[in-house]
């Protein structure tokens, strides 16, 4: 039996791992900052299976063509335009909910 085209067995991999990852629930109707923190997890989690199968596309395209394929440009593509703009706005927002939560607490006397 021919081995399975590599492309097609990696957009398998793509679509079971992208159907098992699954975003957190925001109860209540308002994000705290667990909830923000899981959400920039969960774009990350989807980053990296996608970046996955970019990257197995570009090896494939580089075995299958005469032309120079550079593989960094396969290479974290998702991951990096995620990183520092979705998951930054997840992640400052979860930042300034723990602050107001830690100065309410203190006008309140909290330790």
């Amino acid at each position: 039996m021919p081995a399975l085209d590599p492309v097609l067995k990696a957009h398998g991999v793509l679509v079971t791992k992208l159907a098992v990852v699954q975003p957190n629930r925001i109860v209540g109707g308002y994000a705290d900052e667990a909830d923000l923190e899981a959400r920039a997890a969960h774009l990350m989690d989807i980053a990296r299976i996608v970046d996955a199968y970019i990257l197995a596309l570009g090896r494939d395209v580089k075995e299958t063509t005469s032309q120079s394929i550079d593989l960094s440009d396969f290479t974290d593509q998702v991951t990096a335009a995620l990183e520092g703009n979705a998951t930054f706005q997840l992640s400052r927002a979860a930042e300034c909910l723990r602050a107001a939560r830690y100065s309410l607490a203190r006008s309140a006397g909290a330790p």
